[in-house]
């Protein structure tokens, strides 16, 4: 089974309503690289205890915000990601659209790329596309949409664009931001609008309701089963998502407020020692890499995969103790 571990790689305005680019620096300093006042928790983090078992991530690059900042960050963020040897994929937050003196696009405002016209969809993405290649990208394989705000006229365009794979199916949006719809719930990659759409993992953990395969989500034991029951029933890919502030918390209060998130870190470094001593069941993946034919092997249960009810419990109770310490 390939599995990806993709990091959404973004940063945006602490006060996005009154966004002050005069502190853009610190908060680029706290969300990508992940500079706390007791330690550094962001993407350079990541990459050392991927590296340390072997095993290699999915960067998915926010790459509107040089029409405002300039190249000089997006720049950084590349050549951090490609000289250790990960992936670079494209990641679009429309919002900076809306900070622009002059808006490209007439005005239209929105978080989500979907809510966009076909047109104007296909500008964004070629223009973030631009950015990504000048800024040494070069080509992305894969695209996840900002906020998981995709549909399926995402899809095409994505396509039309020379995007080979999309990741922004996320069940726990769906019906709310993502409006990438599919009767049952999407557990396996499938073409879709001329290119594959590999959906976020997830698992039911309570009758109806799904959780996604997120480090600030779910537990190593949730994640840990997840892996091994959809290995057991000849699932192609598995999907984990993380964002390069996920091991850091107290983002969004004043100024030096953020710290390291000790629970969250401890389930990542755990993951990835998981992975590095079972790969012979788990091969980690970059989509570079990776047969389109293998992922859309058919599967004869894609049905989603229960958790356990001990495992749901545990997890609320960490999640308790990591609120009452915050």
């Amino acid at each position: 089974m390939f599995v990806y571990f993709t990091v959404d790689t973004e940063f945006w305005p602490r006060d996005p309503a009154r966004p002050d680019f005069s502190e853009i620096d610190d908060d680029y300093r706290r969300d990508v690289m992940g500079e706390t006042r007791d330690g550094t928790y962001g993407i350079h983090y990541q990459m050392d205890v991927l590296e340390s078992e072997g095993l290699r991530g999915i960067f998915f690059i926010e790459s509107l915000h040089p029409l405002i900042l300039g190249r000089a960050y997006l720049r950084d963020m590349v050549e951090a990601v490609r000289k250790r040897g990960h992936e670079v994929g494209l990641h679009i937050h429309p919002e900076w659209l809306g900070w622009m003196e002059q808006h490209p696009l007439g005005g239209r405002n929105s978080q989500y790329l979907k809510d966009f016209t076909p047109g104007e969809q296909r500008w964004i993405i070629e223009r973030a596309a631009r950015e990504l290649r000048a800024c040494g990208g070069g080509d992305a394989m894969a695209f996840r949409a900002g906020n998981f705000g995709a549909s399926r006229i995402t899809l095409r365009a994505l396509a039309e664009a020379g995007i080979r794979f999309d990741s922004s199916y996320n069940v726990d949006f769906v019906g709310r931001t993502c409006d990438i719809e599919e009767t049952p719930p999407l557990t396996v990659p499938r073409s879709m609008e001329g290119l594959i759409e590999v959906p976020i993992s997830f698992i039911e953990d309570l009758p109806g309701h799904y959780r996604p395969m997120q480090m600030t989500a779910v537990s190593f034991g949730e994640l840990r089963t997840a892996l091994e029951r959809a290995e057991a029933r000849g699932f192609p890919a598995f999907v984990v998502v993380s964002h390069g502030f996920e091991l850091i918390r107290r983002r969004t209060g004043r100024r030096g407020a953020a710290r390291g998130d000790r629970l969250v870190r401890h389930r990542f470094e755990a993951v990835m020692k998981y992975l590095g001593r079972n790969k012979d069941r788990y091969q980690v993946r970059t989509f570079a890499e990776t047969d389109p034919v293998h992922l859309c092997a058919p599967v004869p249960d894609g049905s989603p995969i229960k958790g356990t009810a001990w495992r749901t419990s545990g997890r609320i109770l960490e999640q308790l103790i990591r609120r009452a310490v915050a």
